[in-house]
């Protein structure tokens, strides 16, 4: 099961609900923040909650996303309850994320994993363009789609460089063979407060060079793992000083 977050018509925000491809939007939940709340309030497991509550429409995900309707997959009601680690961990590589709640007997509620990056770049990037959080400094990437279920052990992902509707770069993101060790998000954080999101980033591709391919106005980077739902595009445009992105 995936989940994601849209904008309305009206500007507020909607949960939607995929498996395969039929995705609807869900009632009495206005986001997958209170989604999770209720969770955690209730004592159930995400599908359990989903399962209470019901669809309201069905809608085109891929449609909503090419219009730029997608927003990030889960929000904090304010930064301060926002947190993110694992920055340090080879900034510029494409990321997994595990999304967690913190409860209220202070574990983490992890909800499920989805595609990240860290857009080291952000002058020219059009933010408006894919699912981003601030966090200090940085604008993060999520999403758009946050896969429930666990970990894959397998991820085929494919990151690439398309201009003008043709790929004139891609790479097979190959797993880190370390990566299948990586801890488990299901401690509790000493610093934490009942209902604060944790996004914990990991890097589990081996590192890779992009060519230094010229940058035009218009190119786009997809990255695209087939188990975490719809792809990851960013738009480059040219607000600053041009130059290449290591990825």
């Amino acid at each position: 099961m995936l989940l994601s977050q849209i904008k309305t018509q009206a500007g507020k925000r909607s949960v939607v609900v995929r498996e395969g491809t039929e995705a609807y939007t869900l009632s009495g939940v206005s986001t997958t923040y209170q989604l999770v709340i209720k969770c955690i309030q209730n004592g159930l497991t995400l599908a359990e909650q989903i399962n209470r509550l019901e669809f309201e429409q069905a809608v085109d995900l891929q449609y909503l996303y090419t219009e730029h309707k997608l927003v990030a997959p889960i929000e904090a009601p304010s930064a301060i309850q926002q947190h993110v680690t694992g920055e340090q961990d080879m900034p510029t590589m494409p990321k997994i994320a595990a999304i967690s709640v913190v409860a209220q007997d202070g574990n983490l509620l992890t909800i499920g994993h989805c595609m990240a990056y860290i857009l080291s770049d952000a002058r020219n990037l059009n933010h408006s363009f894919l699912p981003t959080l601030k966090f200090a400094d940085n604008v993060i990437a999520l999403g758009p789609e946050i896969l429930t279920s666990g970990m894959p052990h397998v991820m085929n992902g494919v990151l690439s460089q398309v201009r003008n509707g043709r790929v004139i770069f891609n790479h097979n993101l190959r797993l880190n063979d370390l990566f299948s060790a990586f801890p488990p998000v299901d401690f509790k954080h000493q610093a934490s407060h009942a209902g604060d999101v944790f996004i914990q980033l990991f890097a589990p591709f081996k590192l890779f060079e992009m060519p230094h391919i010229h940058l035009q106005k218009g190119d786009f980077f997809e990255l695209e793992i087939a188990q975490f739902g719809l792809p990851m595009e960013n738009l480059w445009q040219i607000l600053g000083q041009q130059k290449p992105i290591v990825a």
